[in-house]
């Protein structure tokens, strides 16, 4: 591709502006239109995009293909948490949350090996097309599992699983309130 460390660090800093300004209005999003959409539409989006960084021929279609996985990645970050906590029981709550954040820990581990292994023997753009098969299988696995729900739009889970008990509209606002104090 022939570009400088600037262009390479655009290409990295366009996914993470993308991914972390955009988590929370997807987040949002996701619990209007549905979590189940958003979650399959996101996989769609980082699948697509993946593809469109491996085929870049420049420095700037690489930049913009990054920039659209992270708008990927924000939607299924945003709506992989909430699904999770919905789909089980209270008691299993934390187990499911670590379960998760093991996943992330183990590929942050694992990855930059991974990456540098498939980048020495074959070619970068690699890195981008392993991941679109992965991104359309759950893409299609996604919507095949929320197809045959009857799942309501809002904070609403499948009645074939065992949910936590709903919380009060109450609770939900000091939560909320109390998370955007974190934020700010």
């Amino acid at each position: 591709m022939g570009t400088d460390l600037l262009g390479v660090s655009w290409a990295l800093l366009s996914y993470q502006l993308s991914n972390i300004g955009l988590s929370v209005i997807f987040g949002r999003i996701s619990d209007l239109w549905g979590r189940e959409k958003m979650f399959a539409l996101g996989f769609l989006v980082f699948a697509v995009s993946s593809l469109l960084c491996g085929l870049s021929q420049t420095v700037l279609q690489l930049i913009v293909s990054r920039f659209v996985q992270g708008v990927g990645g924000a939607m299924l970050q945003s709506s992989s948490r909430a699904l999770a906590s919905e789909s089980v029981t209270e008691d299993l709550a934390g187990r499911a949350q670590g379960y998760m954040t093991t996943a992330h820990h183990v590929g942050f581990i694992l990855g930059p090996s991974i990456g540098g292994v498939m980048i020495d023997y074959f070619s970068w753009r690699w890195s981008f097309f392993l991941l679109a098969p992965i991104g359309f299988g759950g893409a299609l696995l996604a919507l095949a599992i929320s197809s045959g729900s009857t799942c309501g739009r809002r904070r609403t889970a499948c009645p074939s699983i065992t949910r936590a008990p709903r919380y009060s509209s109450r609770s939900r606002q000091r939560w909320y309130f109390s998370s955007i104090g974190a934020l700010s």
